[in-house]
């Protein structure tokens, strides 16, 4: 994929965190209620898998 650069938050009032995604890099989160912007210069695209228990 591409690098690129968000900012992302929890809602409904969590500050919002800048961080720089890198390609080839796997990123794991919780599962939340979340809002993103890309910030960067290039477009960002993401693969999300979501494990179903």
């Amino acid at each position: 994929m591409t690098e690129y650069t968000v900012e992302s938050r929890i809602l409904p009032d969590g500050q919002w965190v800048r961080s720089q995604r890198k390609p080839g890099v796997v990123y794991r989160s919780e599962s939340s209620l979340h809002e993103l912007r890309n910030i960067g210069a290039t477009p960002s695209h993401t693969i999300r898998i979501e494990l179903k228990y």
